[in-house]
């Protein structure tokens, strides 16, 4: 930023820089004459004047400074529009808006004008969030799709039956047949197997909200913490070869690598014009399809832990009242239980959802305790 050195004395001491001062001295000595127009520095920022009449809640500041910095020509309308669409709107007082309009002259009205059309360009504290999540889901699922390069899955017969084993109280399920009645859902296969394999872990428990208490870091070291049991690897590994298999990238172990037999049943059982050049394709992107699968088996499992549980019906449920809601179980306070559990010996594999509820419930009464610091009495442990 270019500046104009000048000697102005402020609380803050000597500074030969006007740019360098903070927002309300730089406001003061433009407002007070303190500068003439040949001492300013052209590019004054007039977006720390926003900034901080946003902050002041005031209506006629907020439009002091837009008029200003347009008609000096140090901000513009695109500026003011990134400006806007960046600010929370605030929470203007009725009786300093009242103040402002009563006492305002007619170049003060103008500035009322603008900024009332600032503030109703402004966003709220609902659609920001709403936008920041969108753009952050955007990201990511550029992201994705810019390393995996696996694409849309189109519905097609599969190899061979897939079923994931009945292993650590996990009940079995027959992916083939669940697939061949599903319609795949998602732009991307990332999506398209994220959103099957919900439907797929819901089916793994009952309750069906025991796959909260399960993670999947195939990254990390550290597979497991104090609030998660590890994934089983065996169950992992077969929705992965499932993956691969959906997005016609199956191969034969021996196949893997090596020579290509072109009188292997497999490549005949192709039916394709030239079977060598398909074997190599799919080796050449099945590195990229796994780890595709591979995140679609994490971003399950997080998911998953965002849905409710629906005591009455016994099912997970995405639920529009999300932590406001007070009719279903929430992984929160499953996890805080657990703890208190945990602390208190107590097994923590196993809760009645009807008791936590009863207890967050109470935690609204002023003479309630915490479900954390609640005694072990009061530890919820029920047999399913």
């Amino acid at each position: 930023m270019n500046s104009v050195n000048f000697a102005q004395q402020t609380p803050l001491g000597n500074f030969n820089n006007y740019s360098q001062l903070e927002p309300e001295y730089q406001y003061e000595m433009q407002e007070t004459g303190a500068l003439d127009e040949e001492e300013m520095d052209f590019n004054f920022d007039h977006t720390k004047m926003l900034e901080k009449a946003v902050q002041e809640q005031s209506v006629l500041n907020i439009g002091k400074a837009a008029r200003q910095g347009i008609s000096k020509g140090t901000i513009s309308e695109v500026q003011l529009e990134e400006f806007c669409r960046n600010t929370r709107r605030p929470n203007i007082p009725l009786f300093g808006f009242f103040q402002e309009s009563e006492n305002s002259t007619s170049d003060e009205q103008a500035s009322l004008r603008m900024g009332q059309m600032m503030i109703m360009k402004m966003s709220t504290t609902d659609v920001r969030k709403i936008e920041s999540v969108q753009a952050s889901l955007n990201s990511l699922s550029a992201n994705f799709a810019k390393h995996t390069k696996v694409g849309y899955i189109k519905q097609q017969k599969m190899s061979r039956e897939y079923e994931t084993p009945g292993v650590e109280g996990f009940k079995g399920i027959n992916l083939s047949r669940l697939y061949n009645t599903s319609t795949l859902i998602g732009n991307d296969a990332l999506t398209q197997l994220t959103n099957f394999y919900q439907k797929v872990f819901k089916m793994f428990f009952h309750p069906s909200y025991t796959i909260w208490t399960y993670s999947f870091r195939p990254a990390t070291v550290r597979l497991t913490d104090k609030h998660f049991r590890e994934f089983p690897l065996q169950i992992s590994d077969t929705l992965t070869e499932f993956g691969l298999d959906i997005a016609g990238l199956h191969l034969p172990q021996e196949l893997l690598d090596g020579d290509i037999s072109a009188n292997h049943p497999f490549l005949q059982s192709l039916l394709i014009e030239d079977p060598v050049t398909e074997i190599k394709r799919r080796r050449r992107e099945r590195e990229k399809a796994i780890f595709t699968a591979v995140c679609a088996i994490g971003r399950t499992l997080k998911n998953l832990r965002a849905y409710h549980f629906d005591i009455e019906k016994s099912c997970l449920i995405n639920c529009p009242n999300g932590k406001n809601c007070k009719d279903h179980l929430m992984w929160e306070q499953l996890k805080t239980v657990r703890l208190q559990n945990r602390n208190n010996g107590v097994s923590t594999n196993e809760a009645d959802p009807r008791e936590i509820l009863s207890k967050f419930a109470s935690m609204k009464n002023p003479s309630s305790t915490s479900p954390v610091a609640s005694s072990s009495s009061s530890t919820v442990a029920h047999k399913h």
